[in-house]
């Protein structure tokens, strides 16, 4: 303070001033108390240690705390003993999982047949009832001479042939024809929504198909040909029972050998 100036203290009395009017209007600029600086709220530190103390939650558990416990900070954020929880229900929910896939592919093995990995007959006694009352025909193949085929070319060539009749069965039949192996050298076909007519077409151009088709063994080579007689049958009627099929069909495939064979006969 300038010595000119000394004499004008005594002018401003408390409250007077800039400082003064601000402290009557509740506005002077106050440093806090020692006692309110840089408090620390206590629950503070617990929450920290209890975040450093929690496992790590993944993305898809981290969801699911979400979905069922909201956000995972502050409050709302599940107890150590729920994510625990969680860890020991996991292994269990994933052996019930794994559990049912090898049960489903067990069920699919069974049904289907280990050499030509067509549908086999346990899988064609499901599929008959379920088309009962549809227009379906139904057809039983077998292959002709099979057992001479087999003294020939030994049983390993017997099975190249069956694979072969398979694939071409399964490649010529349409999308919506359904082939079986129906056991030893036999075969089946469900021909769904289709005319006795329609059903013959398709199953001469199998025939043909087999007919044409040249055999290989496993180490390529050439097994010749092989024939197949067909036995045709169809449902007359919405009320005719699918379970009388595969006997009539049986007994148009008799007829077809009878006749010559490497040929297709259609049943009453």
């Amino acid at each position: 303070l300038q010595p000119e100036h000394a004499d004008r203290i005594d002018q401003f009395g408390n409250g007077t001033g800039r400082n003064g009017s601000a402290e009557r209007r509740g506005a002077v600029d106050r440093p806090p108390e020692p006692t309110q600086r840089r408090r620390r709220d206590p629950r503070r530190s617990e929450v920290l240690a209890e975040r450093r103390r929690r496992p790590e939650v993944g993305p898809p558990l981290r969801c699911f705390l979400r979905h069922h416990h909201g956000e995972l900070d502050g409050a709302a954020q599940p107890a150590v003993l729920e994510i625990e929880t969680l860890g020991h229900l996991a292994p269990i929910v994933g052996s019930a999982l794994n559990a049912a896939e090898e049960h489903q592919s067990a069920v699919t093995d069974a049904e289907r047949d280990g050499l030509t990995s067509l549908l086999n007959r346990r899988r064609l006694d499901r599929d008959l009832p379920a088309v009962e009352g549809a227009p379906i025909a139904f057809a039983m193949i077998d292959v002709d001479h099979f057992k001479r085929f087999n003294d020939v070319h030994g049983h390993q060539g017997g099975d190249d042939a069956l694979r072969t009749v398979a694939t071409v069965l399964a490649e010529t039949v349409r999308t919506t024809d359904v082939v079986y192996r129906y056991g030893g050298e036999e075969f089946s076909v469900l021909l769904r929504d289709t005319t006795t007519e329609q059903a013959e077409e398709v199953l001469e151009r199998v025939r043909d198909a087999v007919e044409t088709t040249e055999i290989y063994s496993s180490d390529g080579r050439s097994l010749g040909h092989v024939t197949i007689s067909v036995g045709l049958v169809a449902t007359s009627t919405e009320q005719e029972s699918t379970s009388t099929l595969p006997d009539r069909a049986d007994k148009a495939l008799y007829d077809a050998k009878a006749e010559g064979r490497n040929r297709v006969v259609v049943g009453s």
